[in-house]
């Protein structure tokens, strides 16, 4: 079997999600998972490889659902995916923490690795805005003092140029909602996001979010 070929169907196994799928005699939990990979993957480049991809997908498969509950589509998904995403993400992390002490070497992929930056997430970016206070600087203005106005600013400023308007302004506009909530589930404030927020933060020498 090619590389790729073993990638996908290792994804396929780690990704497979149904909601209240936990409760079943056959679920594996994300540890579970990861451990089953660590056995069979002898090359542990490989099974690196395949982390970094797990990462990806979970990130892009967390948007479909974040849209999907935006627009009340398979609400019911998000708040079991939301769990079993950050069940996944504390797993991961664990494990390249694990290489990292056991190997001692300089440098592992990981999550908290400084994106392009034009690559960042929307998500992303309305937390750097927030933590750096332009937010509440903006808000301050007689302009914006509704999250609609403030949603459309932002979006005209961090669109991209063949991106689809309205699909940005209704996940910032979400966002903007649940800034400040950070017990919610629709908050954009999750353990992964933190950390990529934070390694941008440090590079700089700002306070990381706690």
């Amino acid at each position: 079997m090619s590389e790729l070929k073993y990638i996908e169907r290792e994804l396929e196994l780690l990704l497979d999600f149904q909601p209240n799928n936990e409760y079943s005699k056959s679920y594996l939990s994300p540890k579970d998972r990861i451990d089953k990979l660590l056995e069979k993957c002898s090359d542990e480049e490989l099974f690196l490889k395949i982390l970094d991809c797990l990462i990806s997908e979970l990130q892009q498969e967390l948007d479909e659902y974040t849209y999907a509950d935006l627009y009340a589509f398979e609400a019911s998904y998000f708040e079991h995916y939301n769990w079993f995403f950050n069940d996944m993400m504390r797993e991961i992390n664990r494990k390249y923490n694990l290489l990292n002490k056991h190997q001692n070497i300089e440098k592992i992929p990981s999550i908290e690795e400084i994106p392009d930056i034009e690559k960042l997430q929307y998500r992303t970016k309305i937390i750097l805005l927030n933590e750096l206070g332009i937010i509440d600087f903006l808000k301050k203005r007689e302009s914006f003092q509704s999250n609609t106005d403030l949603s459309k600013f932002i979006t005209k400023i961090i669109v991209g140029k063949n991106e689809d308007e309205k699909s940005v302004y209704n996940t910032i506009r979400t966002d903007l909602s649940y800034l400040n909530q950070p017990n919610n589930n629709k908050s954009p404030y999750t353990e992964s996001q933190k950390r990529i927020v934070n390694s941008i933060l440090s590079t700089f020498s700002l306070p990381n979010i706690k």
